[in-house]
């Protein structure tokens, strides 16, 4: 009500219970004085999944009878610079008006910054604070499959597309298994029975995300699976480093959990993975009689060759058996805590909102690994009442077994000289130079030079991302590297 008739006057206010219970009388929302015109609402969110610049954003309501033509908008992160922008809109008397801006603050990973937002106008102002994390999400796909396996294939196009265009939100684990007469030299038989279990998984390739049953199934639906998982709250954050003996090849893990909300019953636990990247192997096998065979074993089972049934990320254009020297597995499970649920009371039963957990494990790397400096450290974090992921995060170990960032030479590099440059790979060798490949992070060969010469090239304008390049010279010696074209 008005109290306009009454200025300069004495005010009481008295309340009346006329209620038939008298004995209780409540009240509430009693304000005496002149209402605020301007009202502003953070829309910055408590948690955003990617560090860096800071997006200043809010609604700003007008409950006054004249429009307002434009504000400013002040903001400040934690004991910071105030900073403050002009924002050129007109919010209508009555109305709201919304406003977003790349602020001057930036976020790191793991941080928690407390804040500040001020919106002027017409010589009022409205105040708000608030918190905002930058709490990372990564969401796993944990994948059977098989070298004996044709349709498979249909996981490892999937899975690179993944990796490829969700570098810092995607985690793929893919887990093989071999079959009577085809052995898989990458089987790790315990885990595709616990996932097959876990999941009533029905044949190869088959993924469960984030470990829900509804985001389980074919590989083929790994955007649609990832999409639902990414809608879903998030308030956790990892870090994750890791000390590595190299001699001893024994790891000690270090992970770190932070949550945007307190928890009193967290029911979490840490799962650590390992993964081997660029898993090859060129050697030539031999049949009783010392003769060379066309496969070593390491080969993979093609059905999308010829193209019949549809493009496949490039095994269309593969043979229906792709020779092990042609072939570059990524993503390999090497490694997972006991139990695959998790390792119990590695997460405290209380968290609480910004406090750092930590929690360590020492790990020795397995003897299935062929190559030490191709292997990432992951850690999973588990809800334990329902089973399912709730974030997790990885961690090179390339630095620990390949500092320098040497080329990795796979025999004798014999003066084989290898190079990229001005849109062409050279490679030259005293040898002559018989054969030149240039592989692409799933395997497929991309570019392929056969000859006899000093010299060869290749072109390799329009390839980009990371690739493998293979040269073999006259007398047998051969040199690969792995490079960022």
């Amino acid at each position: 009500m008005s109290l306009a008739d009454f200025i300069g006057k004495t005010v009481y206010i008295a309340f009346v219970n006329d209620t038939k219970d008298c004995s209780t009388l409540w009240i509430d929302d009693i304000m005496v004085g002149v209402p605020a015109c301007l009202e502003v609402t953070s829309m910055i969110p408590r948690v955003v999944e990617k560090a860096g610049v800071i997006t200043v954003s809010g609604h700003v309501s007008n409950t006054s009878v004249s429009d307002i033509d434009g504000f400013t908008v002040s903001y400040r992160f934690g004991d910071g610079e105030i900073y403050t922008e002009t924002i050129d809109k007109k919010v209508k008397a009555g109305g709201t008006n919304s406003f977003s801006f790349d602020g001057e603050v930036s976020i790191a990973k793991n941080e928690t910054l407390s804040y500040q937002l001020t919106v002027e106008a017409n010589g009022e102002t409205s105040s708000t604070e608030g918190k905002v994390s930058a709490y990372a999400r990564r969401v796993v796909a944990e994948e059977v499959t098989g070298t004996w396996c044709g349709y498979c294939v249909r996981g490892i196009a999937n899975m690179e597309a993944m990796n490829d265009e969700y570098a810092d939100s995607f985690l793929g684990i893919a887990v093989h298994n071999g079959i009577e007469g085809w052995e898989d030299p990458m089987a790790f038989p315990e885990y595709t029975d616990w996932l097959f279990d876990k999941f009533n998984m029905g044949g190869y390739p088959h993924c469960a995300v984030n470990r829900q049953l509804t985001n389980t199934g074919d590989p083929g639906n790994l955007y649609y699976y990832y999409n639902q998982v990414m809608q879903r709250d998030h308030y956790i954050g990892l870090g994750l480093t890791a000390e590595v003996d190299a001699g001893s090849r024994t790891l000690k893990a270090h992970a770190s959990l932070f949550s945007a909300r307190d928890i009193e019953e967290a029911n979490l636990r840490l799962c650590y993975v390992i993964i081997e990247n660029d898993v090859h192997c060129d050697d030539v096998a031999y049949d009783e009689q010392g003769n060379p065979l066309k496969y070593n074993g390491w080969e993979q089972n093609n059905y999308y060759a010829g193209g019949g049934m549809g493009e496949m990320g490039g095994f269309e254009d593969l043979p229906g058996t792709i020779p092990g020297a042609d072939m570059w597995y990524q993503d390999v499970a090497r490694y997972i805590s006991d139990g695959f649920e998790g390792i119990e009371g590695s997460v405290p039963a209380q968290i609480r909102e910004g406090e750092e957990v930590i929690h360590e494990e020492t790990i020795a790397m397995p003897e299935t690994i062929r190559v030490d400096a191709n292997t990432e450290l992951a850690v999973l974090l588990i809800n334990s009442k329902n089973g399912e992921i709730v974030n997790a995060e990885k961690f090179s170990l390339r630095d620990f077994f390949d500092p320098d960032g040497v080329d990795t030479v796979q025999a004798d590099a014999c003066g084989i000289s290898i190079s990229a440059r001005d849109g062409r790979i050279v490679a030259a060798s005293a040898s002559s130079i018989v054969m030149l490949k240039v592989f692409s992070a799933d395997g497929r060969c991309v570019a392929s030079y056969d000859g006899n010469a000093d010299t060869a090239q290749l072109d390799i304008n329009g390839l980009r991302g990371p690739h493998i390049i293979l040269a073999v010279a006259a007398d047998g010696s051969r040199k690969s590297i792995k490079t960022i074209l």
